[in-house]
């Protein structure tokens, strides 16, 4: 049996592979990759460099928000990565690490993707709501 991938993350400034991998997660937001980019730019969001065996495979994004009772939670606000890269079970317990030493109470990420969703509920995540959006018509 081959060995596993070593699958790591590394803050880094925004730079154009990260544009190039996350750049059809903001089609649809109002203010779009540029946002995203200025978010991080300006610290208010941090970018993270994925990693397999050493290659760039992906980049996500990431910032704290603290809740109105005062938790904190470490949320992954845009990921992408090659599909064969294993995430879930290679880099999100690293992630937890780095959530929990920052003294954040809870981890949160978003998905649409039924088969991640699965993979997190194996990993522990629990689903505390639904959320549901309806665009507005062109015409009214």
């Amino acid at each position: 049996m081959g060995r596993a991938a070593e699958v790591i993350a590394e803050p880094r400034p925004w730079d154009a592979e990260a544009e190039s991998w996350l750049a059809k997660l903001c089609e649809d937001e109002p203010g779009g990759l540029a946002e995203l980019a200025s978010e991080v730019r300006a610290g208010r969001c941090d970018h993270w460099a994925i990693f397999e065996d050493g290659a760039r495979v992906g980049s996500f994004v990431t910032r704290i928000d603290t809740m109105a009772e005062g938790a904190r939670d470490f949320v992954i606000t845009h990921a992408a990565a090659r599909a064969a890269t294993p995430i879930v079970e290679s880099l999100l317990p690293s992630m937890e690490f780095v959530a929990w030493s920052l003294g954040c109470s809870r981890m949160r990420l978003h998905t649409s993707r039924p088969g991640m969703a699965e993979k997190l509920r194996r990993q522990g995540y629990g689903l505390p709501e639904t959320v549901h959006v309806k665009r507005r018509p062109d015409e009214f």
